[in-house]
Parts: C-alpha cells; structure tokens; sequence
C-alpha cells in the first residue's frame, strides 16, 4: 500500500526535552515531524528556538495577532522551515477562521498569505483555490 511514506507526526514543541525526545525517537526514524509552535504563549520566543535548532520540513504557527507571526517569520524561511496555519472554525487563531474567510477571503487568507504562510489547513479547499489567482 506504501502507506509508511505517509506517516508524519506534528506535535507541541515546548522545551528542550521535547527536542530531545523528537530527535531520539521521531526524526531519527526517518519520520517527518510538524512541529507546533504557540506565538500566543509568554513562551513563544523558545518554542521558535527549539523549532529552529530542530529544523522541521513545517511548523504550525499559532498566534493572537498577525503581529506575533512578523517576529519571526523570516527566520523560519530563512531555515527552510513551511509555516502552517489552521483556519479551521473550531482552532484557528483569532479572527483567521474558515467562516471569517468565506465572507472576506483577502482578509484572512490574503493576509496569511502575505504575512508569510505557505500551507493553509481549510476545510474551504475549493473557496481557497478560487481565491488564490486574485493575489497575482
């Protein structure tokens, strides 16, 4: 079925022994690792640290304002590191939902896209692709 090349595992990456347990028991395996990152926690600069000393293909970002993602964004693309954000009505970050986007797609999607977001999780797939030609 090849179904082992479908694996991934995404996960909170809070402290260094989060880290060390990823890279003792995830990434060493060959398994590639989402990590999520929390930028609305008091934390957040040492979430982004440990997510770039591990270096994952994606990182999903969390966030209370746009802001937050501003700070650094460019040094996640600048480690090669896809920054993921949910819209998903049920956990996305405030503001930045599936239904908000139906209503005014440049404003959420456009704007998540513009801040720096690669990978979009929606459950509007056909609304987002609708939507993408309008940013060229």
């Amino acid at each position: 079925m090849g179904i082992e090349k479908q694996v991934d595992f995404w996960a909170d990456l809070k402290t260094e022994l989060d880290l060390a347990s990823i890279k003792a028991n995830i990434t060493t395996q060959n398994v590639p690792f989402i990590a999520r990152t929390h930028l609305e926690h008091d934390d957040w600069r040492e979430q982004a640290k440990l997510a770039l000393d591990l270096k994952p293909l994606i990182s999903e970002a969390s966030f209370r304002d746009l802001s937050q993602v501003d700070a650094m964004k460019q040094q996640f693309h600048d480690a090669g590191i896809t920054l993921w954000v949910n819209t998903l009505d049920s956990v996305a970050s405030p503001g930045f939902t599936d239904s908000a986007a139906l209503e005014d797609p440049d404003k959420v999607w456009g704007r998540l896209l513009r801040a720096g977001f690669s990978a979009i999780q929606t459950d509007e797939m056909a609304a987002l692709r609708s939507f993408l030609p309008a940013l060229d």
